[in-house]
């Protein structure tokens, strides 16, 4: 589902993970002539081999079995869903209430209470018994090289209940057209039509940052409408490794830091697949998330689409040294300090302003389009 622009810029990577630039020789090199036949496949649009992994090798059975979805929902968010799932009424889905705690951390960017915690430690446990298994993997994406596409080990008819039942209506409340969509919520404006109210594809994928392998997240943006990112590790797990969010990616901002935040376990933090984005250094420990890239091929079809993401829009302008990009920038190697290049240290979102930071929780603690021709940053598709 995702296009070659996503792939080559996921939502999280230690060398860039988003559409401004792409490895697919080196990362395919690695993988095997089936494995890496799989991922030029993905690439191309097509639909990529199965892996005979479940039932046979899984560890969690339970967590193949699409009608168990609403067993592994946040309580808070099913009684949020509850109306919507009787009546059918978006208005009925109130992020507005108390008992949700939906954080609005800057415009266009939400977080909210999404799956439980036995339900993030499964799914974890269940990468990493895959990834013991010796079955073909492949990378997530092509700015990730540590994480596994849950879609291809029997894991993609849960995520199609989870996107038809729980993330469909908070994405056309958040990112929806202008019958469903919200203008504003706790004091952040929403940021206009995004596709979220005709979403029908999805790429999920499980990323993995440690000290050893996969660093830091290089910014860029995300070749999808709409990225529910989810913490699968509980905090105390890990140092470092904040995501960074700054503009979109055709605003006069784009390189300018607006929010910092610290993922928590089952917690998401989802935003607009154009909104610049990485992750800064890990420094302790080891970190995994589970990105969910949602995408409206009605919406990009359509002329609305075409006109907001214009390329020809895009220019360089003021940047926060943490919003440059080493894989997208021209101007990287004259505005980046030798010592700094080619790192995310986390002092440079410190410095951005910690006014505009966010813990865990989403409670504030202190916005060059990545070059997206579809060669450089798509991610794999299903399609």
């Amino acid at each position: 589902m995702p296009t070659l622009t996503g792939c080559l810029e996921s939502c999280e990577s230690p060398g860039g993970t988003g559409s401004e630039v792409g490895r697919v020789g080196n990362e395919g090199e690695s993988l095997g002539d089936e494995n890496f036949r799989n991922f030029l496949v993905a690439l191309r649009g097509g639909k990529p081999k199965t892996v005979k992994y479940h039932p046979e090798k899984c560890l969690h059975a339970e967590l193949f079995d699409a009608s168990n979805w609403s067993r592994w929902l946040d309580p808070r968010l099913s009684k949020v869903l509850e109306e919507w799932h009787r009546t059918g009424d978006l208005k009925q889905v109130d992020l507005d209430a108390a008992a949700l705690d939906l954080q609005a951390l800057a415009p266009g960017i939400f977080s909210f209470p999404c799956f439980t915690a036995d339900f993030c430690r499964k799914i974890l446990e269940e990468v990493k018994n895959y990834q013991r298994s010796g079955l073909p993997e492949r990378p997530p994406n092509s700015m990730n090289n540590q994480g596994l596409v849950l879609n291809e080990i029997g894991l993609l008819p849960l995520f199609d209940e989870l996107l038809s039942k729980v993330l469909s209506p908070l994405a056309a409340r958040l990112f929806g057209d202008d019958n469903d969509r919200l203008l504003s919520l706790k004091g952040q404006k929403t940021i206009g039509n995004w596709g979220g109210s005709h979403l029908d594809k999805h790429h999920t994928f499980v990323v993995q940052y440690s000290a050893k392998d996969d660093t830091h997240l290089d910014m860029h943006i995300d070749e999808c409408d709409i990225t529910f990112n989810i913490g699968l590790s509980e905090s105390e797990t890990f140092q470092g490794n904040q995501l960074v969010f700054c503009g979109l990616y055709d605003a006069d901002d784009h390189r300018k830091h607006q929010l910092t935040y610290r993922h928590v376990l089952g917690q998401c933090v989802v935003h607009c697949g154009k909104q610049r984005h990485g992750a800064v250094d890990i420094e302790e420990g080891e970190r995994a998330s589970l990105i969910i890239w949602t995408k409206s091929h009605a919406f990009r079809r359509s002329a609305e689409y075409r006109a907001l993401y214009d390329l020809d829009r895009w220019k360089l302008g003021k940047a926060d040294q943490i919003c440059l990009s080493y894989s997208h920038d021209d101007d990287y190697e004259e505005l980046m300090p030798d010592e700094m290049k080619f790192q995310m240290p986390t002092h440079l979102a410190e410095a951005a302003g910690t006014a505009s930071s966010t813990d865990a929780s989403g409670v504030p603690i202190n916005r060059k389009r990545r070059r997206e021709d579809s060669a450089n940053g798509a991610e794999p598709s299903r399609e």
